[in-house]
């Protein structure tokens, strides 16, 4: 069995035939690397010689000196030595995230690493066998056609026929000689005629419930970019602490594969604690579908970035679930479990309530059938949600006598076009407080009831305070599915910051929240964090360019930016920043805060030379934060010099109402005497002897014009 956790891979192209199952935690402490930190570095193993039919498995380097540890695509093979594909984001690493650096190794020469090959990414089996023989004990295992070597410990052989063999999945934890030795025992001795294989993914999730998988973590990632999966039937329930996690083509990418379901199939079912991540499912409107079924583990399940369409169930998980940034498309019953917190959700034109007892909160529900939110007697909070269209009660609070010392919390909400109540109290029991705060409602039957009854000793005390009935609708435009607020008065705008905290007590802060669960940005102290961006004209070939710019955070250094620019034609070049002082003589990606307190947010940044070169029209430079978003964006426009040659001659004769003509006229009036004799002007070279021009005046004491 596995010492720690498994890891399955599904493709749509694979096949249950494969063995789909690696094993982490085993590997060999044989490898090394001359050139760890290139971008395509090679290895060697001084137990294995590489095979060409390697390239397209994933080198798993578990640990070592100087070693990232990771899984690396093997891209070539050249005299023995591999190559892999080591590139920043293309390595999955045993966090389950994707790498953030180069390389394979700290250092270029590294040794002694810990290594295996995965062969389950790939859509086809590694090694099929028909020759397998028990050898001297019941673990041992031979084939004579394709001897077992350490390239394979820690991936896992599918046995599925054979003399005295006991048909499973079962792991290579060793070699001995060119003999495997499994996890556990496969048959009897000297069984034969064996057959089964070694590595490539399932092609669907039918589970194992076999002792393998006991006090162990399962893996299960499910690429999407092998094809759309097509399951029917119900697969057999898991007793393992499982993930099951769809990606795109790299694992950690968050990409998510389509599963599509037929008649009376479920995609999963479980029975110990279980997560799943970045999945859709489809029911295709067949009757009897289910996306997840778990019946087991209190609390300890969670639904995380999944989608879930047309199904008669999207999730049975009657023991407790989390629900974060899901989605749920026309699914006759969304839900049937207890969920503990159902956050950043959409749930559209679906029934089935969601049932909880901790937090409901920043969702949006829309052509809801029945109630949408459902507290069976336990404490909640439903808080920033929008409500619209709901054909029952929007939220159903339920008092037993069995939770006295619990409370509900209902604020920040809209409700629109709500059939029932907008919040519902009901049952016999009590408990101790309950508060009803900032909540808009508009078209609604009633805003609440059963909470009033002053002299029933069991009543819990309400504080309900700033609920605002509106009077038209407070959205952009609820037809389109458009929930932003609109700014009409007695609709979103009566919502746009008039959340329950408007200023944090004992301090000096300032804050807004709308109503609801979409958010804009509704208090004039408020800044707007869309790009800055300007446009300038300069001349090319400028050289030693101070820019300011203007980001919305303040106290950035050198190390919390990124900056490019680009030019016509050309890729993104990347500009190393350095640091600088306000005053400081230019220096090519200088950057620096001119001051925190008295200008925060504005930066003084030495434009490279090279962004105004010859050879291009125009350029654009970036600089940003990229956990944030912040940025500043500048668009230069080359403007080629005008050059005039104030040295060139010109012909003194020229044609009557040209260019010339004028240059010659305003040489003439410019350059010589003039002199007026009676009513004749005349105008005279720059010797002051030669008359270049006479003009005859209409009076030789008041002249008003000429002839």
């Amino acid at each position: 069995m596995p010492k720690s956790y498994c890891i399955f891979e599904i493709q749509a192209n694979g096949s249950d035939s494969n063995s789909g199952l690696f094993d982490p935690s085993l590997f060999n402490s044989t490898l090394s690397t001359s050139n760890g930190t290139s971008v395509t570095p090679s290895v060697t193993a001084s137990n294995y010689t590489f095979v060409s039919s390697d390239i397209g498995n994933y080198l798993y380097i578990r640990s070592g000196t100087n070693w990232n540890p990771g899984w690396y695509r093997i891209t070539a093979v050249n005299a023995g030595a591999a190559t892999v594909d080591a590139s920043i984001g293309n390595v999955f690493q045993p966090n389950h995230r994707i790498s953030t650096v180069q390389g394979i190794s700290t250092t270029a020469s590294a040794s002694s690493g810990n290594w295996s090959v995965d062969y389950t990414q790939n859509a086809s089996a590694s090694k099929t066998y028909t020759d397998l023989v028990i050898t001297t004990n019941t673990i041992t295992i031979q084939s004579t056609a394709n001897p077992f070597t350490v390239n394979m410990i820690g991936n896992s052989i599918k046995i599925s026929g054979g003399t005295n063999f006991n048909t499973g999945l079962y792991i290579i934890t060793s070699l001995s000689g060119s003999n495997a030795v499994l996890d556990r025992s496969v048959g009897t001795v000297g069984a034969t005629n064996g057959s089964g294989s070694m590595g490539g993914a399932l092609a669907t999730w039918n589970g194992y419930t076999t002792s393998i998988y006991g006090g162990v973590s399962i893996y299960v990632y499910i690429k999407g970019s092998s094809g759309t999966f097509n399951w029917s039937g119900t697969p057999t329930g898991v007793n393992a602490v499982s993930s099951c996690i769809g990606y795109s083509s790299i694992r950690g990418d968050n990409g998510k594969p389509l599963i599509r379901l037929s008649a009376s199939s479920s995609a999963f079912t479980w029975s110990n604690r279980a997560s799943y991540y970045n999945l859709i499912i489809d029911g295709q409107n067949n009757a009897a579908t289910n996306g997840i079924i778990n019946s087991n583990f209190f609390l300890e399940n969670s639904i995380l970035n999944c989608d879930f369409r047309n199904l008669t169930q999207a999730y049975n998980v009657p023991s407790g679930c989390d629900v974060h940034n899901c989605t749920f498309d026309n699914c006759v019953s969304m839900s049937n479990a207890i969920t503990k917190v159902f956050v950043n959700c959409v749930v559209k034109n679906c029934g089935g309530a969601v049932n909880s007892f901790y937090a409901v909160y920043n969702n949006i529900f829309i052509n809801h059938t029945g109630r949408a939110v459902y507290n069976g007697g336990y404490m909640a909070t439903v808080s920033n949600n929008t409500f619209h269209n709901i054909s029952s009660h929007a939220i159903d609070c339920f008092f037993g006598y069995s939770v006295q010392s619990w409370k509900f919390v209902v604020e920040n909400n809209i409700f629109s076009n709500v059939s029932g109540n907008a919040i519902r109290f009901n049952g016999t029991g009590w408990n101790h407080l309950n508060f009803i705060n900032n909540n808009a409602y508009f078209a609604t039957s009633a805003f609440t009831d059963n909470y009033s009854n002053a002299a029933d000793p069991n009543q819990p005390p309400f504080i309900s305070r700033n609920n605002v009935a509106l009077t038209v609708s407070p959205f952009v435009s609820a037809a389109n599915l458009d929930f932003r607020l609109n700014n009409e008065i007695g609709g979103g705008r009566s919502c746009r910051g008039s959340s329950y905290i408007g200023a944090y007590p004992l301090t000096t802060t300032v804050t807004s929240q709308d109503i609801g669960a979409v958010q804009s940005s509704s208090n004039p102290i408020d800044r707007n964090l869309a790009p800055t961006s300007k446009s300038l004209t300069i001349k090319q070939g400028t050289t030693s360019y101070t820019e300011f710019l203007n980001l919305i955070g303040t106290g950035y250094t050198i190390g919390s930016l990124k900056a490019y620019y680009t030019r016509v034609g050309s890729s993104p070049v990347e500009i190393s920043l350095t640091s600088q002082t306000v005053n400081g003589a230019w220096t090519s990606g200088g950057f620096v805060e001119i001051d925190i307190n008295t200008m925060p947010g504005i930066y003084r940044f030495d434009v490279p030379n090279a962004v105004f070169s010859s050879g291009s029209s125009s350029a654009i430079l970036q600089i940003s934060n990229l956990n944030t978003g912040d940025k500043a964006i500048i668009i230069y426009k080359f403007q080629d010099p005008q050059n005039i040659d104030l040295t060139q001659t010109f012909s003194a004769s020229n044609v009557a109402q040209t260019v010339g003509d004028a240059l010659n006229a305003a040489r003439s009036s410019g350059f010589g005497r003039w002199t007026l004799n009676d009513r004749t002007l005349s105008l005279y070279g720059a010797d002051n002897t030669t008359i270049v021009k006479t003009f005859t005046l209409n009076s030789s004491t008041f002249p008003t014009e000429r002839s």
